[in-house]
C-alpha cells in the first residue's frame, strides 16, 4: 500500500485556488447599526482583486421592521493578508416615514425606500486560505433628505464599519 491510499480527498492547493468569499457582520457601517454580508473576490491576482458585496439589516421602529439593503464593489490593493481597499456602494433602507399631506394631529405613516450613495476607503485582512476575516473602513454616505416643509440640501454621514467574519 502506498502512503496517499489512506487520504480521504487531496488538500486543498491555496495557491491555485485562494480563499475568494467571505461572511461577516459588519457594525457601523454603510448598512447602518450593523448588517450581515456576503462578499465575493470576483477578479483575483496577487496584489490587486475586485470584489462584490451583498448585505442586509433589519431594526424595529416601533412596531415596524426597518430593512437595510448594501450593494458595493471593492478595489483591493496589497499582498496577503493585509490589504487597502475603496470603491463605491448603494444602500436601500425601507424606512417608516411620516405622510407629508396629513396635517391631522395624529399623522398617518408609511412605508418608503430611501437610497444613499456611499464611499469606502479601509483596511481589509484576509488571508489567501480559509479563516479569520477583518475589515475596518471609513463609509461616508452621501444623501439628500425630503422634509415635509422643506427641501433640505444634500448632506453625508462619517460612518465608521468594523467587521468581523470568516473567509472560504
Amino acid at each position: 500500500m502506498r502512503e496517499d491510499d489512506y487520504l480521504l480527498k487531496t488538500p486543498h492547493d491555496y495557491k491555485k485556488f485562494p480563499a475568494r468569499t467571505a461572511n461577516y457582520i459588519e457594525v457601523l457601517g454603510n448598512g447602518g447599526l450593523y448588517s450581515l454580508n456576503w462578499d465575493e473576490i470576483v477578479l483575483y491576482r496577487e496584489k490587486f482583486k475586485i470584489s462584490g458585496r451583498i448585505g442586509a439589516s433589519v431594526m424595529p421602529n416601533e412596531r415596524i421592521l426597518e430593512q437595510s439593503y448594501v450593494i458595493e464593489n471593492n478595489y483591493i490593493f496589497g499582498s496577503n493578508p493585509h490589504h487597502f481597499e475603496i470603491g463605491p456602494g448603494l444602500t436601500l433602507q425601507r424606512k417608516y416615514n411620516a405622510v407629508c399631506s396629513d396635517t391631522s394631529m395624529y399623522p398617518k405613516y408609511k412605508m418608503e425606500s430611501v437610497w444613499f450613495g456611499m464611499f469606502r476607503l479601509g483596511y481589509r485582512f484576509q488571508q489567501q486560505e480559509d479563516g479569520f476575516f477583518f475589515r475596518f473602513g471609513l463609509t461616508p454616505i452621501f444623501y439628500r433628505k425630503y422634509d415635509c416643509a422643506t427641501d433640505i440640501p444634500p448632506s453625508n454621514w462619517f460612518w465608521l464599519g468594523l467587521a468581523i467574519g470568516m473567509s472560504y
